[in-house]
């Protein structure tokens, strides 16, 4: 190859290379253009599969996102810890160590129920509604054994108590003619029902 073609080649490259960078260039500026003028535009919608909100850190705090069944929130402490956490029918608050405190939620058959845990997330109070659409209020003894059960039933209140071994000891409600009924039982089953004119 000659001198006078190897210049040639190199004006080619090098008009080449001015028009990639002219085009650009002018690309860059059309785009802050553009972002300049859409700067203090509000945008009507915003769509997305999931959205975070990081700390300083780079940490989720704020999470919102979509599942099988709908959209959850959740919200996070500085190091990730859950906090709180809404879907699926229901709301959940934890302590910032993964451990949930409190559900709020809709049972299967279409009931309302608030539920509170202790630290080693055994639920302690259960408050709802029966099978048949009446309130209901129970306590736990923080391993799964029901304690005490305060209810409406179809004649009235009722008060029934178990031992931690989860054998029924006594109950207090209304009978069926509308009067009171005290029971209490020993651990056998053996015991009596108190009702008036007894």
């Amino acid at each position: 190859m000659t001198m006078e073609e190897r210049f040639e080649r190199l004006e080619q490259i090098n008009r080449r290379w001015r028009a990639i960078a002219l085009s650009l260039g002018l690309v860059i500026g059309a785009g802050l253009i553009m972002a300049q003028s859409n700067a203090n535009k509000i945008t009507d919608v915003i769509q997305t599969k999931r959205l975070e909100v990081l700390n300083k850190k780079g940490i989720p705090v704020v999470t919102l996102e979509s599942d099988q069944r709908g959209g959850r929130i959740l919200t996070a402490t500085v190091d990730g810890n859950l906090l709180f956490e809404t879907g699926d029918g229901e709301m959940s608050l934890y302590d910032g160590h993964g451990q949930k405190l409190a559900q709020l939620s809709a049972t299967k058959d279409g009931q309302g129920m608030l539920a509170t845990y202790n630290h080693n997330g055994e639920g302690v109070i259960a408050l709802g509604a029966t099978k048949n659409g009446r309130g209901a209020f129970t306590t736990y003894n923080g391993e799964g054994q029901k304690l005490v059960s305060l209810s409406a039933t179809d004649h009235g209140g009722a008060v029934s108590v178990w031992n931690n071994a989860g054998q029924a000891v006594s109950t207090i409600r209304a009978s069926e003619n509308g009067d009171g009924e005290v029971g209490a039982w020993n651990p056998d089953g053996k015991g009596q029902k108190l009702t008036p004119g007894q």
